[in-house]
């Protein structure tokens, strides 16, 4: 299905503002043509490796060939000037050893060969069409992947790490315990801007396997896996049978080693799997069968002090496995796997840069012998070059809504930012009854009883009523046992505040699955830690009475301006749709879609639909049938009234994809409303839904900084104002997209939703659209600030629903994909019905 294209539109309303970009202008493109070429061995799967067989084909093997030197992306693409002497060569071939024997071997497993095939030309003039908006875009592609390549090459030459668009140093670096630590590096993307080429740089941040010997490594890495200090004895009874064994083995697979003993001149080796027991691990050596504790001693002299650990397989094909006392972690290593979630506020705390400080660090990448664009030969040879400042560019301060409760309106104490103290709800809860049930020592029972007071006082001030009781209870004989015991008083509760000890994810887990699953239609939870109500106060009290007066089919607040008109002229539906993929490295487990729709005309209160998909798929499987639900719950709850209108925000989705799921959802969503209107013995042509499809991700690294000393020009936190809108100069000069951050800033340097529109019925003008949007991000009630994007998104909740024996929480896998069974995983999880915001 093809959708309407959409012009490339640009904004006027608002008050106008300087700031800062984090991109750079490429102020002369390349003019040189060059010759594309699709590099077809040896299989690129180690991209550090490819390079260094490329680069030592270029200067070592045949540097009178290649002059100048060409470029390679590690992967496939190889670009170099059209003055190379082949350039009329549509394939050729080279074999040579990588030994650093002089001379090399001319045979045995040193042995590479490198099969060039040309696919193509990319003039000077093309580049001039990509920012004119005028190539297609796969020749479009072409040409930034070329550029992407030149400014990439020399620091990675210079590094050795890195991954698709980072380039990393040890030179910044921190220890977070773990066995990892974390680097600093530099984030690049070349992109067409309305008018010109520029260059997104950002500061980056990767987890690193730290250099050590291995079995320090396992033990710092076991360690923070179990929360307890752990030492050789406890690797020593592991057996592969065991939880932690497995965890391990993911961690560690492929992960590169150096030995000791003896010492290995060779490069490193990748570990494949672990062997336990290693010392008593046969083989046959000249014939003979041998153990590999008598080989280190007869052949190496040394007596393994650990044979009863385990060892590392780094062949499978020859099966040689070492013991993993001699062997060493390489450093430079990036950890692609999810860390452990202690680990997380370490990553959030290196990361995490003040606006003026990211900036500079940025100006300083850029300028100094990181990137060092301005002396790079791969750039400056082919007659490129780029301003070494960020762009100081003008974007727009889109006036926020009002915000109203119970008879009043709410005080901005900045923009984005606003007060509940002394207001009431705009829809108070009915009178509910609460059962407050704690899992903690019944030392805390006074204080929790104090606490618990003042929330409830909180709550009474907001106009939300309550009868209630404090209990202490038991989970000695289960979490969801004792729950079920609370939760069918006389008279039955309506809400159960759940008091937690700090550590306590999976009886959380229980509580959120017996409350969204079983009980969601009748009840509602709220979990609190321990050690949150020993500090609480005001704020935090109001805080949680946001949530609890939603769950309890209240209303917080009303935001209202010309969107909130607009969306109240005829019945809209307001989507939000995402979808949650496994953690890095994990293969065997699903994705989770969420799709969350508005069934009000005040756009507070959505309805949550939740499926599982084969893991890694994009597209939502199944949209057209949670569209329809969506669709009936809005019809049932508006007395038989359809929606005129949807506005669908798509969150998740990256620029390749863009085409694929216009084409695919938007016919979902069309799916979807034909079904609805046949149910209902309607025509879909005569009652056509009128649809506005946006893409809205936040997986991006364009940040905007105040671009004066102004005070309105920032924030408390330094970051630009909320209200921020940027449509020229960094926008696409192909698409339909804009930057819109709606949020004000709390710690470290702000990111903008990014917004591209892919399909519009409504006809939605530009300033309408991009105020529809911030206005959206007014209405999330359990803040009283506006957030990052609009509509509220349950994937993350939704791990918490499938059945323990699936362990969907584990960090990682060793299975692959291969043979995926969906229907295990759909039989294993209970989605919650759509009765009750159980998400806020």
């Amino acid at each position: 299905m093809s959708t309407r294209q959409v012009a490339r539109p640009v904004g006027t309303a608002g008050e106008r503002i300087k700031v800062k970009v984090n991109a750079f202008v490429v102020s002369r493109l390349p003019t040189v043509a060059f010759l594309q070429y699709d590099v077809l061995d040896p299989p690129m799967r180690d991209v550090r490796r490819a390079q260094e067989i490329v680069f030592k084909l270029q200067t070592l093997v045949r540097p009178d060939l290649f002059q100048p030197r060409g470029v390679f992306d590690g992967r496939k693409n190889f670009f170099i000037s059209s003055k190379a002497p082949f350039a009329q060569d549509p394939t050729m071939s080279f074999t040579f050893s990588m030994s650093p024997c002089v001379p090399p071997p001319t045979d045995g497993p040193s042995m590479v060969q490198v099969r060039l095939v040309k696919v193509g030309d990319i003039n000077p003039g093309l580049l001039n069409q990509v920012v004119a908006g005028r190539a297609d875009s796969e020749t479009a592609q072409r040409a930034v992947n070329l550029l992407q390549v030149l400014i990439r090459q020399a620091p990675i030459m210079s590094q050795n790490t890195y991954n698709s668009r980072s380039v990393f140093s040890p030179q910044v670096k921190r220890d977070i315990g773990g066995g990892f630590e974390l680097w600093r590096g530099y984030f690049q993307s070349v992109r067409p801007s309305i008018g010109k080429m520029i260059i997104n740089v950002d500061v980056s941040t990767a987890a690193m396997y730290k250099a050590q010997p291995v079995l320090d490594w396992c033990i710092e890495f076991l360690s923070t896996a179990t929360g307890r200090r752990m030492d050789v004895r406890d690797l020593g009874q592991m057996r592969h049978t065991d939880q932690l064994w497995k965890q391990l083995k993911i961690a560690l697979k492929n992960v590169l080693v150096s030995v000791r003993v003896p010492k290995d001149k060779r490069r490193a080796r990748p570990i494949k799997d672990l062997v336990e027991n290693v010392g008593a691990y046969e083989f046959t050596r000249d014939g003979i069968p041998t153990t590999i504790r008598e080989h280190f001693m007869n052949q190496n002299n040394y007596r393994l002090e650990h044979p009863r650990l385990f060892g590392l397989r780094v062949n499978t094909k020859r099966d040689i496995v070492i013991p993993a006392e001699v062997c060493d972690i390489v450093g430079g290593q990036m950890y692609k796997k999810t860390l452990a979630p202690g680990l997380s506020p370490k990553v959030l705390a290196f990361s995490s840069t003040r606006p003026e400080v990211r900036l500079q660090e940025i100006e300083q990448g850029v300028q100094g012998t990181f990137l060092d664009y301005a002396n790079s030969d791969y750039v400056s040879e082919v007659g490129m070059s780029v301003e070494p400042r960020a762009m100081s560019i003008t974007g727009r301060l889109l006036v926020p809504p009002t915000i109203q409760y119970n008879g009043s309106l709410a005080e901005m104490r900045q923009r984005g930012v606003w007060n509940v103290v002394r207001q009431q709800f705009y829809v108070p809860a009915p009178p509910s009854v609460w059962v407050v049930v704690s899992f903690v020592h019944p030392n805390n029972n006074a204080g929790i009883v104090r606490s618990v007071t003042a929330l409830a006082k909180c709550c009474t001030l907001l106009a939300v009523h309550y009868s209630q009781q404090v209990t202490v209870a038991s989970a000695a004989g289960g979490v969801e046992k004792t729950l079920d015991l609370f939760g069918n008083q006389n008279p039955l509760p309506n809400l159960i505040i759940v008091v937690l000890p700090d550590n306590a994810a999976e009886p959380r887990k229980i509580v959120k699955f017996w409350s969204d699953t079983k009980r969601q239609s009748v009840l509602a939870t709220q979990c609190l830690k321990v050690s949150k109500l020993e500090r609480a106060n005001d704020q935090y009290y109001n805080n949680v009475a946001l949530k609890i007066n939603m769950k309890l089919g209240g209303t917080n607040s009303l935001a209202v301006n010309n969107a909130y008109n607009y969306l109240k002229s005829a019945p809209t539906m307001v989507i939000g749709a995402d979808v949650s993929h496994p953690g890095p490295g994990v293969q065997d487990r699903p994705s989770i879609t969420s799709l969350v729709a508005s069934y009000e005309a005040n756009l507070s209160r959505y309805a949550a639909f939740t499926r599982v998909q084969p893991p890694r798929q994009e597209i939502i499987v199944n949209l057209a049938e949670m569209v329809l639900e969506a669709i009936m719950f809005f019809f049932h709850q508006n007395g038989t009234v359809p929606p005129q209108r949807i506005i669908f925000y798509r969150d998740g989705v990256s620029e390749g994809e863009y085409k694929e799921v216009a084409a695919k959802e938007v016919a979902a969503i069309r799916q979807a409303w034909a079904r609805f209107c046949q149910m209902k013995g309607r025509d879909p042509a005569q009652f056509p839904i009128k649809l506005t499809f946006l893409v809205v991700g936040k997986r991006h690294h364009v940040r905007f900084f105040p671009g004066s000393d102004d005070p309105k020009s920032r924030d408390n936190s330094g970051n630009v104002p909320a209200g921020l809108v940027v449509d020229t100069e960094v926008a696409s000069p192909s698409i339909f997209d804009f930057y819109l951050q709606s949020h004000s800033g709390l710690k470290g340097t702000s990111r903008s939703g990014h917004y591209i529109l892919l399909h519009d019925d409504n006809n939605l003008e530009v300033n309408h659209l991009q105020e529809l949007s911030y206005y959206l991000c007014y209405v999330y009630g359990r803040a009283t600030r506006s957030v990052s994007i609009p509509a509220p998104l349950v994937c993350a909740r939704a791990g918490m629903y499938f059945k323990d024996d699936l362990r969907f929480s584990d960090v990682g896998s060793s299975a692959g994909s291969e043979g995926f069974d969906l229907q295990k995983w759909e039989r294993g999880f209970t989605a919650p019905g759509a009765t009750r915001m159980f998400f806020m």
